[in-house]
């Protein structure tokens, strides 16, 4: 059998990933029966026994699900214990300390709960700073609660992290102990915080955390308009600490250890220790731990002069990960970077090929080594998106069509920031800040050429494509089948295999322009209605208006998410019937054109140097599409067509007469129907409600 660790990794990968999706111990339970029935067949099935592949899978299945039951049974334990209750705990942090508005944020791991030995890890918010540093141990009554109940996101997200309770102060009764947890993990933690330091001492700013993103991954002091405007781009991957500084730095090392004349087994090794530091040190995401094993198995080879072969060392990647946390098979930075990785693996060397070609022949060989290094960003550009297109099919919902053109400008300024301040960092934390502190402020140059980049390329109209269109999806799916058909079934190469590939890329490139010219020209309002009132999303021909008039306490965070989840880059007008800091997440994560309101000192409270206008009776004209809004009300105007959009509950529209309404269903009793040729209702925390004007 070929590649056994590949299949072992990659089917509990599979599997892990659909029940924890899923959700359901039962169907597992009965999955897991099904599967050792037939890894029994299969052992008395010669074929099957002898080549071992279908009973290796069934026997990871089983493991998979074995370990998925188990996990699900402790979440269960988990949550009986700590949901809504208060206990008194003791432990040290896991990582770095985070800011999130006007609450702190401390991820500590315990090693008693009330008295007993217990390790559990507690994200515990804080309304002011607590001085607690990585070698110290906090002691603290806490009220707890399990994260993520209310949101399935945020649940995935949260046991991704192996984070399952959250917890507040109960009053001020914390103490910590200064300097008495000297394990491992919390020196080694203790290092990260002081290169952190080291950065943000000398660029305490958006530069510094862009810097502090590269080296460390760690990028929540990042504002949200420079996070989301990497996001737009397509360049958020620079942050996800990975395969890409895993390989520079080892190799760095590997590299210097060599020319100074160690040899290749003991450079190797020195290389090993250097990956699993690392992988301590960026915080042990899954994506850097798939990176680090690579990288450690590569080296491994070196010592024992044998080649390693990528795939099997991605699945031996992914059972170490999946077997220390089962749920961090619904990471999507570990998706994002297995796909990413498996695509350079497989369709590098090909695309790279082909690229190369028609300039084979140029003489100069400066031109074409610069050609060539153009060549290949390219390559791995396009090899890794289209891999990566199934997680912004089902996760992402939209493209950004200047993805190409900003890895090529943002990747190599990334690596050479990323280096620079690393260094820098590092002779600073020994004590030659002479010559660290130098280089950090040159990093700092170069981050603040990276954000001016991100901001100005995600600030263009036009920018995303949507690709949830079933079309779309189909038309890859039927595509990638065919290639591995033709390389797998048919063992087609060569020729006919890239004269194929070319034809369905076409194929797929020409579905993608009719998608995308598709979704400009339809006008549509999405509206979103909770408690707490209605907010709505306006969209026709790449201009957008946003109406929100919700205060609910997470109203701004889902209109970004139906920004997001249709295509929408920048908003060029924001009406505002709620609070500022109810709107705040909008107004400082994207470009905001215009800001209507009836608070003129809104640029006082919040970051915006745009323009003012006050809400009532204002037009707002979006191509062929023009909004007005008034006290309460909001008018969407097409074609000659009114749409009414009701947003105050208090307010039920009765004398108005027009083509549509939009309101929330408590008014069905109130609202005359008669007046309008179309009566649209939307639920509180349902579904967001499409409307196609026509």
């Amino acid at each position: 059998m070929k590649r056994p660790l590949a299949v072992i990794g990659f089917s509990m990968l599979l599997v892990l990933t659909l029940f924890s999706k899923t959700n359901n111990s039962n169907a597992a339970s009965v999955t897991l029966a099904v599967s050792l029935a037939l890894l029994f067949v299969s052992l008395f099935i010669k074929p099957l026994r002898q080549n071992m592949t279908v009973p290796t899978a069934l026997l990871s299945i089983c493991t998979a699900l074995c370990l998925f039951v188990t996990a699900n049974a402790q979440y269960e334990i988990i949550s009986k214990i700590y949901n809504d209750t208060t206990v008194t705990v003791s432990g040290s942090l896991i990582s770095l300390p985070t800011t999130n508005g006007s609450l702190k944020y401390y991820t500590v791991r315990t090693d008693e709960v009330n008295g007993a030995k217990e390790h559990i890890n507690i994200r515990i918010a804080s309304s002011s700073p607590i001085d607690l540093e990585p070698t110290d141990t906090l002691t603290a009554k806490l009220d707890t609660y399990v994260l993520g109940t209310e949101d399935d996101e945020f649940l995935e997200y949260y046991r991704s992290k192996n984070i399952l309770v959250g917890g507040t102060f109960n009053g001020d009764d914390a103490q910590v102990v200064k300097g008495n947890n000297k394990n491992i993990n919390s020196l080694i933690l203790k290092v990260r915080y002081k290169l952190y330091n080291e950065i943000t001492s000398v660029l305490p700013n958006d530069y510094g955390a862009v810097v502090c993103g590269l080296v460390l991954g760690e990028k929540s002091a990042l504002s949200e308009r420079v996070s989301n405007a990497f996001r737009l781009c397509g360049v958020s991957h620079l942050f996800a600490v990975s395969g890409l500084h895993v390989s520079i730095w080892s190799s760095l090392i590997y590299g210097k250890l060599r020319k100074f004349g160690l040899g290749n087994r003991k450079s190797s090794a020195v290389s090993i220790l250097f990956c699993l530091f690392f992988m301590l040190l960026t915080g042990a995401n899954p994506p850097v731990i798939r990176a680090g094993f690579m990288m450690i198995l590569v080296y491994a080879a070196n010592i024992v002069q044998k080649e390693a072969e990528p795939i099997n060392s991605i699945g031996f990647s992914l059972i170490v990960m999946l077997f220390q946390n089962p749920y961090c098979a619904l990471s999507i930075s570990l998706w994002l970077s297995l796909l990413a990785t498996l695509g350079i693996l497989i369709l590098y060397n090909g695309i790279n090929d082909i690229l190369k070609k028609p300039f084979e022949k140029i003489p100069s060989k400066a031109v074409k080594s610069a050609i060539n290094y153009v060549i290949s960003l390219v390559a791995v550009c396009m090899s890794v998106n289209i891999f990566t297109l199934p997680v912004y099919f089902f996760k992402f919902k939209s493209i950004s069509l200047v993805l190409l053109e900003a890895n090529l400008i943002m990747v190599f300024l990334g690596k050479l920031c990323m280096e620079i301040a690393g260094a820098g960092s590092v002779l600073s934390l020994i004590g030659l800040k002479f010559i660290g502190t130098p280089l950090i402020t040159v990093s700092g140059a170069v981050a603040k050429v990276l954000i001016a980049s991100a901001l100005h390329l995600s600030s263009l109209r036009y920018l995303l494509m949507p690709v949830t269109s079933p079309l779309l999806i189909a038309v890859f799916g039927i595509s990638m089948a065919t290639l591995i058909f033709m390389a797998h079934i048919l063992k087609k190469k060569g020729k006919p295999l890239r004269i194929t590939a070319l034809c369905l890329a076409l194929v797929f490139v020409l579905c993608g322009t009719y998608v995308y010219a598709k979704s400009l020209s339809t006008p549509e309002i999405i509206v979103r209605q909770s408690d707490g009132g209605t907010s709505a999303v306006i969209k026709y021909r790449g201009y957008s208006a946003v109406i929100f008039a919700d205060n609910g306490d997470y109203a701004a965070s889902s209109v970004c998410d139906i920004i997001d989840d249709n295509a929408v880059s920048r908003i060029d007008v924001l009406a505002l019937y709620a609070p500022e800091e109810r709107a705040r997440k909008l107004i400082e994560s994207y470009d905001v054109g215009e800001i209507l309101t009836d608070d003129p000192d809104l640029c006082d409270k919040v970051y915006y140097e745009g323009k003012l206008s006050n809400i009532e009776y204002h037009t707002i004209s979006l191509s062929a599409l023009t909004v007005a809004t008034q006290n309460d009300f909001c008018q969407v105007i097409f074609n000659g067509k009114t749409t009414l959009i009701c947003l105050d509950a208090s307010s039920p529209p009765e004398d108005y007469r027009c083509d549509r309404l939009i309101c929330c269903e408590q008014y069905k009793d109130t609202v005359n129907t008669e007046n309008f040729s179309q009566t649209i209702y939307t639920k509180p925390d349902g579904e967001p409600v499409r409307v196609v004007l026509s």
